[in-house]
């Protein structure tokens, strides 16, 4: 059977998800990636307004512990969405000065 139109899986296992494509590839590779289920992105560090790391929150199995993980990283890519991102990104006190962040959403009625 082919896949043709598959909008959210299907039956035959055609259409691939991330877990099975991406998040695997990552999980199996020389040097294997690491994964945080429960975690959110509080701030973005920066210094001098270039991006720096992450700093997150891990909620515990028992939903209440709570872990603070901090992430080193040359690059930091935020996709949180068009309403979260703009809100990671003012939250993280990055310079705003030309008013951007988040000026261009458009929310459909």
């Amino acid at each position: 059977p082919g896949a043709h139109f598959i909008g959210s899986g299907d039956r035959f296992g055609l259409k691939q998800s991330t877990p099975e494509t991406f998040l695997k590839d990552a999980a199996t590779a020389a040097v294997p990636a690491m994964f945080a289920d429960r975690c959110y992105v509080e701030r973005v560090l920066h210094k001098d307004g270039v991006a720096q790391g992450v700093r997150c929150r891990i909620v515990g199995a028992d939903g209440t512990t709570e872990h603070t993980l901090i992430v080193n990283a040359p690059r930091v890519v935020v996709c949180c969405g068009s309403l979260h991102s703009p809100a990671l990104l003012l939250r993280s006190g990055l310079a705003n000065t030309n008013r951007q962040i988040g000026k261009n959403l458009r929310l459909h009625p």
